[in-house]
């Protein structure tokens, strides 16, 4: 009997002592234990591809090759609906001899239509004398040659609102396109110098990203107009166009190694 309880005690010995000798990852990880913990670091998620940021700018120019005015017409009466009359009447023959120039109905676009009461604040009075209405409309012109003429032309037919001229690009794609190009390669020859004066050698490109320095919403700029003999008659308003101007700034990131 005393030989089999001692075996049962050797057996419990030898199976507690496998367990101390060989312990589990969990129990080595866990803290406070007093055993030596095993760290396994992950180097694919931690380790950051050494990189290096560049910006780079390029513009190119054009010569505008459409045209945006606004024409308009106040009339005021004292009652409203002659007004309202008025206006309409004016406003027709005006956009009808404008369209004989060459401008399509798809080319105007109305842009105000106002009516308001006029008062008259003499004395501390503060009574309607009569009413005003305001009509004004875009017109966009596709042959820029035109625009002094249609100018004059909206004149005299009895606008007595023309202003907001502007001056635009067709095909500012191809220009933008153009820009982007000259950047992009601009950026990759700063990179390389960067990554060579700094005893690297250039990798991937990673990201590349463009973005405007112009006003919001826009990628172009017109410079100061240089006027132009050959765009109007001499009898027409002079229309000077300028020149216009595509700016873009790209960002890239580039992977280095040592």
């Amino acid at each position: 009997m005393k030989k089999v309880l001692f075996i049962v005690i050797a057996c419990l010995a030898c199976a507690t002592f496998t367990a101390c000798a060989a312990p589990t990852d969990s129990a080595l990880a866990a803290p406070g234990d007093g055993n030596p913990q095993k760290i396994i670091v992950e180097q694919a998620g931690t380790t950051q591809t050494p990189s290096i940021n560049v910006s780079a700018e390029a513009e190119v120019t054009g010569t505008p090759d459409i045209a945006y005015i606004t024409i308009g017409l106040s009339t005021t009466a004292k009652e409203s609906a002659e007004a309202q009359r008025q206006n309409t009447e004016g406003m027709n023959a005006i956009l009808d001899k404008v369209k004989a120039e060459s401008v399509k109905d798809e080319d105007i676009q109305t842009i105000e239509y106002t009516t308001y009461p006029e008062y008259d604040y003499s004395r501390g009075k503060n009574s309607i004398t009569g009413y005003t209405v305001r009509n004004r409309v875009s017109v966009k012109i596709n042959d820029i040659t035109l625009s002094g003429k249609i100018i004059d032309t909206a004149s005299a037919a009895g606008s007595n609102d023309v202003s907001d001229i502007r001056f635009d690009i067709k095909d500012k794609e191809a220009l933008l396109n153009t820009a982007l190009k000259q950047a992009a390669e601009l950026s990759r020859q700063r990179a390389a110098a960067l990554a060579s004066g700094g005893g690297l050698t250039l990798g991937k490109l990673l990201n590349l990203s463009y973005n405007d320095t112009q006003m919001p919403g826009s990628l172009y700029s017109m410079k100061g107009a240089v006027a132009s003999d050959s765009i109007e008659s001499e009898r027409s308003t002079a229309v000077a166009p300028g020149i216009m101007t595509i700016r873009v700034t790209v960002n890239a990131t580039y992977e280095v190694e040592n």
